[in-house]
Order: C-alpha cells, then structure tokens, then sequence
C-alpha cells in the first residue's frame, strides 16, 4: 500500500513536472510583431490593445462603433483600428485583406485574440432560441470565423491564438444558460484547434477568467436588463416568477456583481502571456473564484449543484402557480 501510494505520488510529480511547469522568458522582437484584437471599444480588448501599443506591438483593432475606431487612430501610433462585426462573413473577410496588405511582405500574423463577446442571460424558459442563436453567433460563431479566416497568416508566422471564454463555460449556475453554452463552445472548439495546430508550430490558448469588472457587470446594466425581462413575461410566467422573486434575484445578481474583481488588468496580462511566452500555457484560469468553480466542477454533480446554491444562492419560483 505504501510503495503504491509512493509510486502515485511521483507520476503525479513527474506529471507536474512535465506538463504543468513551463520555462519562463518571452519572445523577442514585439516590434516587429502583428497582432489582431476583436472587441477594442471597451472592456479587456481596449485595455489590451492600449497595453500592447505601449510595448511597440502592431495591433489591427476590430471594433463596432465608429467612435472607438477614431478615438483608437488618433490617440496610438501603432493601433490600427477599424470597423469589425464578427456576425458578418463579408466583414470579417475585409478584416483579412486589410491584415494580409498592411503585413510587410512574408510576414505573418504573429497573434489573433478573439476577445469580442456578448452576455445574454435570464432563466431558461424566459429565454427563446434567437436568444441562444444571437450569444453564440457572436461568442462561438464569431471565434471560429476569425480563426478559420486568420490561421493561414497566423501559421506563417507560427504565432499564436487566443480564445476569451469563462469558467462558466466549465461550472454552469443559474440563469446564465446562454452564456455557458457558448463559452463551453468556445473551450471545445479551443481544444480541438491546440491539437490540429500543434504540428505546424501555433499555439492555442484559452482564456478562462472569473468574474471581473467590467461593462457586462455593471449593476446599473444588470437592473435594466432584468426589469426588461419582467415585463416580457407571459402573465403566467410572471405568477410563477412572482414580484417576491425579482426583488430577490435582483438582490442576488447585484451581491454577485459587488464581488467583481477591479483588477481587469490580470486578465490583459494572462493574454500577454499566452502571446509572447515562450511557453504559453494550453488555459489560463484568472480569479480567485475561478479555482473555486473549478474544483466544484470535478465534484459529483449533486454535491457540486449544493455547493452551487450555496455560493450562488438563487430565489425560489412561485411553484403553486404553474
């Protein structure tokens, strides 16, 4: 029993050796380094975009709104930014031609992030299925077609790619159904490309953060979308989901939101890393609450749902009225 457990214990060593520990440096050269950004109007794709111009890195910035394309030309010398909606194919192929002409010639793409993202949430028979359709365009669909359209420059360069997903696409409380299911998307299809890219040099990394704060944790954001939710109700939904119920989800969306972390800049970083590392690691789980969802997520699932309601306590529905 004892050698067992010895044994055990040095595959588990060697184990942590070999695959979790990576050799620590960065690559060289950001100068000369190009690298594309979706969603730079705000949130961690602007911070992202303004940290890697103050390192000299050439960064083409998508965004949606005229504005920030302006505000990101005239302010950066090395961003630039223009019009991208990732829904649109016509759109994200002109993203390409200006990438592939402004690249100087046999230059490839070192980085793509794909960082735009939406969050639509609400209890699941609240919701439509063009609720779900409109998340996952943007969030999963939008992902695979910047990568689909991009990994032929990025595999010049032998460069890297990074997919923004969340640990609730791995833990999956209440009332963020469509939002899990995309960003659970987003992690398979960010597995499954690591492996397809591995032989030709392309490192894929996913982002996994908690909860941060950022524009989509706003509670001014999350009353108003939750007070438009209310009135959509059909009249028998809203006998089950009575008044008593919103006043205290609200309540428990807003507690949530209090915890959203200020330090956004951890997650700029943990992309910084999986750009120029050496090394760059296969997941960056970012948060103190990430590890808690994470062990909760290998626990058996009637333990992990009670721990879930109890981190995450959700109101309790009018069930008399169905």
């Amino acid at each position: 029993m004892i050698i067992t457990i010895i044994i055990l214990l040095a595959l588990t060593y060697l184990c942590y050796a070999c695959f979790l520990v990576k050799p620590k440096g960065k690559v060289e050269g950001l100068s000369d380094r190009y690298v594309l950004i979706t969603g730079c109007d705000s949130g961690f794709g602007r911070l992202l975009a303004e940290s890697l111009c103050q390192q000299k890195v050439n960064v083409f910035a998508g965004c949606l709104t005229l504005d920030a394309v302006q505000e990101l030309n005239e302010k950066y010398s090395t961003i630039h930014a223009f019009i991208l909606d990732i829904t649109r194919a016509e759109q994200v192929e002109q993203a390409y031609e200006l990438v592939h002409k402004t690249l100087p010639k046999d230059v490839g793409l070192w980085g793509i992030v794909n960082n735009a993202g939406i969050l639509i949430n609400g209890f699941t028979d609240w919701l439509s299925t063009e609720d779900y359709h409109r998340i996952v365009d943007i969030n999963l669909y939008g992902t695979i077609r910047m990568s689909n359209q991009f990994v032929p420059l990025i595999k010049i360069a032998k460069g890297r790619v990074v997919n923004v997903a969340s640990i609730l696409g791995i833990a999956c409380p209440f009332y963020f159904a469509p939002y899990c299911v995309s960003k659970a998307g987003v992690i398979a299809f960010s597995n499954v490309l690591r492996r397809e890219m591995a032989p030709f040099d392309v490192s894929v990394s996913c982002m996994c953060p908690g909860l941060f704060r950022t524009p989509l944790s706003q509670p001014a954001k999350i009353l108003e979308e939750l007070k438009e939710k209310q009135s959509k109700l059909s009249q028998q939904l809203q006998k089950t989901y009575n008044q008593k119920f919103f006043t205290s989800l609200e309540e428990s969306l807003l507690a949530i939101a209090g915890k959203a972390s200020p330090e956004v800049n951890k997650v700029t970083e943990a992309i910084e890393n999986a750009l120029f590392s050496i090394a760059p690691r296969e997941f960056y789980y970012i948060g103190s609450d990430t590890w808690i969802f994470l062990i909760i997520s290998y626990l058996p699932y009637s333990l992990a749902d009670w721990l879930l309601r109890k981190f995450l306590p959700m109101p309790n529905p009018n069930t008399s009225e169905l």
